[in-house]
C-alpha cells in the first residue's frame, strides 16, 4: 500500500485500498487532475477532458475485472484497461507536446502510468495462465 495516498474507503463501502492498482490509479487521477487545472484553456476542454474520461475509464475496467470470478470477463475487462492505458500514455506524452503539460509533470505522470503498466501487465499474464 502506498503511504503518502488521500485514497480514502467510504463507510461501508469495498475496501479497494487492498488492490494495489487500484490504489495506484486513483492516486494517478489525482495528480492528473491538478495538472488539467493548469491546461490552457483551450487544451483543458478537449485533450485534458479526453485524458480526464480515459483514466475514469481505466479506473472502471480495473474494478470491474477486480469485481468478476469469470476469467473470460476479467480478461476482457483487463484488456480494455490495457487499451486505455496505452492512449492515456499517448495522449499524455501529446499534452507535453503541445506544452499542455510542464517536464516535471510529464515526467511525474508518465512515471506513475509506467508503474501501472507493469501491474496491470502483470495481471493480465497472471489471468491468461
Amino acid at each position: 500500500m502506498i503511504k503518502n495516498s488521500s485514497f480514502k474507503t467510504p463507510p461501508g463501502g469495498r475496501n479497494f485500498e487492498l488492490i494495489p492498482i487500484v490504489q495506484r490509479l486513483y492516486d494517478f487521477y489525482h495528480n492528473l487532475h491538478d495538472c488539467l487545472l493548469k491546461f490552457p484553456k483551450i487544451e483543458r476542454y478537449s485533450l485534458g477532458q479526453i485524458i480526464q474520461t480515459g483514466t475514469l475509464d481505466l479506473i472502471e475496467n480495473v474494478v470491474m475485472a477486480s469485481q468478476t470470478s469469470d476469467t473470460i470477463k476479467k480478461y476482457h475487462y483487463l484488456g480494455l484497461a490495457h487499451g486505455k492505458l496505452e492512449v492515456i500514455k499517448l495522449l499524455i506524452r501529446l499534452s507535453s507536446d503541445t506544452n499542455s503539460l510542464s517536464d516535471k509533470r510529464y515526467i511525474k505522470l508518465e512515471s506513475e502510468l509506467h508503474e501501472i503498466g507493469k501491474m496491470l501487465g502483470g495481471w493480465i499474464r497472471s489471468t491468461k495462465n
